[in-house]
């Protein structure tokens, strides 16, 4: 392990998934050196907080690459309708 490597990791190791998201961005740290903290810290978490960090980093992922979210399907009446499908 390099020691840029290494710093960062210390750096990061007591940061929340969307802490070292934040740090990530903010110092537009390279992909590949992202994955490899990543994978070093997997192995640093607590065995009890693992679970909880993999979702909190996935749901972190997906909403980020889900920028606009689509357009869902309205309910309720149609405008000059009275909720029963009547119009008003």
């Amino acid at each position: 392990m390099n020691e840029n490597v290494r710093k960062l990791f210390r750096q990061l190791a007591d940061l929340t998934p969307s802490q070292r998201e934040e740090y990530y961005a903010q110092r537009q740290v390279p992909d590949n050196l992202r994955a490899e903290l990543e994978s070093l810290l997997r192995f640093d978490a607590p065995p009890g907080d693992s679970l909880g960090g993999v979702v909190e980093s996935a749901a972190e992922q997906f909403l980020r690459s889900h920028t606009e979210s689509p357009r869902l399907p309205q309910t309720g009446p149609k405008p000059g309708e009275d909720g029963n499908g009547r119009l008003e």
